[in-house]
């Protein structure tokens, strides 16, 4: 069942486990001094190293060959997934195949360490709580005589918001528009869990 509960995980989450599976294994197995970074495109700090941890599930129906060499690109730590076992590849310090077994022991630890139900790729958060919140937006907006679209993001607070989000500013300018922009604090999209919001107007 954990299996298919990390085949079926959203990008994001995949990619925390990912991240989790080689960080307890290079720490607690291998006793690597690991210290979490999390910015500029970094994730951890090894061997005075800043590194990024990639982690791929596009090889869960294959068993693992020990004679394929594949990597992530743009990635200094790769995660694969396959069906029999994980496999870290870290160039030039490590690889490691880890058993199933093993895996869903850290899926385990990893679910409990959120302190949140993990959900799946498939499922839509909150949908309803948000349209509701995009009603009262437009229905502030129309009644000030302004045509109004909302966008949001829900992982900021986690990853960082290094840009503004590429939709922001619209592709064509109309008269008496706005743009809300709605940060949430984590996947959670209803309204006492907004962090914060930005309105550009355009008049």
């Amino acid at each position: 069942m954990d299996r298919k509960e990390i085949e079926d995980l959203n990008n994001p989450r995949f990619g925390s486990f990912g991240e989790f599976v080689f960080a307890d294994y290079a720490s607690n197995i291998l006793n690597y001094d690991l210290q979490k970074l999390h910015r500029d495109g970094k994730d951890f700090v090894i061997a005075n190293q800043k590194i990024d941890v990639g982690a791929t599930r596009r090889f869960f129906q294959k068993n693992f060959n020990n004679n394929t060499q594949r990597t992530i690109k743009n990635k200094d730590v790769h995660v694969f997934f396959y069906k029999d076992c994980c496999f870290i590849k870290y160039p030039d310090f490590f690889e490691e195949k880890l058993e199933w077994d093993y895996v869903e022991k850290l899926f385990g630890k990893w679910k409990e360490s959120r302190k949140v139900e993990v959900p799946k790729s498939t499922e839509k958060l909150y949908e309803e709580e948000y349209k509701n919140i995009v009603l009262q937006v437009n229905s502030f907006f129309s009644g000030n005589n302004f045509i109004s679209r909302t966008i949001h993001r829900t992982k900021t607070k986690r990853f960082g918001l290094r840009e503004s989000p590429g939709n922001l500013l619209p592709k064509k300018e109309i008269e008496k528009s706005v743009t809300v922009y709605i940060d949430f604090h984590d996947e959670k999209r209803i309204e006492s869990n907004i962090r914060f919001i930005i309105c550009i107007f355009i008049y």
